[in-house]
């Protein structure tokens, strides 16, 4: 594990912050309350360590599990590969294409990462979000071939071309990326300064459109 990444992605965390401040409160409540000797100080300081060690040790497993999750090529492969498998061995020209994107998108996103490590956290995110739009894309074939009336059909086609649209740009905006970080190789004025922003864009907008084919899936079914 990247131990400085980590400590950075710790450290950025507001709950890191409420925890150390109320193992601090918890430890000086018992010592006002019971008094200060050395069995309670030694008692005290061994909660608050098991309750700050606690919540370190779980960060460590789970950026460890994520770091080493949708950056491999094959974990990738095989998260699409169960995605697919709700289509039911059916074939689909949107989704063939959307694969391809999404797999070139995951080979930027390895790309990236090999050259600026300090951004893997903000790839990560990309990638889940591309999954999530995969998974997008898969339930509105599954609902097209359901769908009986014309209103909703449409609907579910409108929320199909939106997904698919959407993993397009992200495979535009990630080759892009990618080609600017080979260029800072060479110029590194203004370039790198400039990557968290664009990564956290991109997210961004992938959540965005994630929010509003549920919001219009919802509103819909209210309808």
């Amino acid at each position: 594990m990247n131990w400085k990444l980590f400590w950075r992605k710790v450290l950025s965390l507001p709950q890191t912050y409420f925890l150390i401040g109320g193992a601090v409160l918890g430890y000086s409540s018992l010592v006002l309350w019971l008094g200060n000797r050395p069995l309670i100080l030694i008692i005290g300081i061994a909660i608050a360590g098991a309750m700050i060690f606690a919540w370190f040790w779980k960060l460590s497993q789970f950026f460890a599990f994520s770091g080493a999750n949708l950056l491999d090529s094959a974990i990738f492969l095989g998260e699409l590969t169960r995605i697919e498998r709700k289509l039911g061995g059916h074939t689909d020209g949107d989704w063939e294409q959307t694969c391809i994107f999404a797999q070139e998108i995951q080979t930027f996103a390895q790309s990236i990462a090999s050259r600026e490590s300090i951004l893997i956290s903000e790839l990560l995110e990309t990638l889940y979000t591309v999954l999530s739009l995969c998974e997008q894309v898969v339930a509105s074939l599954v609902a097209l071939e359901k769908m009986q009336t014309e209103t909703y059909r449409n609907l579910t086609l409108q929320h199909l071309q939106t997904s698919c649209r959407r993993i397009q740009e992200t495979h535009r905006l990630m080759q892009q990326l990618q080609d600017r970080i080979l260029l800072s190789s060479l110029d590194t004025s203004g370039v790198k300064t400039s990557l968290p922003s664009s990564l956290r864009l991109i997210i961004t907008e992938n959540k965005t459109v994630l929010e509003q084919v549920q919001q219009n899936s919802s509103s819909s079914q209210g309808g």
